[in-house]
């Protein structure tokens, strides 16, 4: 019988911030997400990916959905 590891939660000071890591900025830098959906329609057969339930995780979560 498998039983679930407990989740532990690790804190985070940078989360209550709201700014993004320099590395994040660094690699995607503010105002990109126009190039970058720019270049992805170009690909032939791109499409969106539709987004997936997750009810079993939210629940472990203590979330709604």
């Amino acid at each position: 019988m498998h039983t679930e590891e407990p989740i532990q939660w690790v804190n985070n000071p940078r989360a209550r911030s709201g700014l993004p890591a320099p590395s994040v900025t660094e690699i995607l830098p503010p105002h990109s997400a126009p190039a970058i959906r720019h270049f992805h329609q170009q690909i032939p057969g791109f499409r969106m990916s539709p987004l997936k339930a997750l009810p079993r995780l939210a629940a472990r979560l203590g979330l709604g959905n």
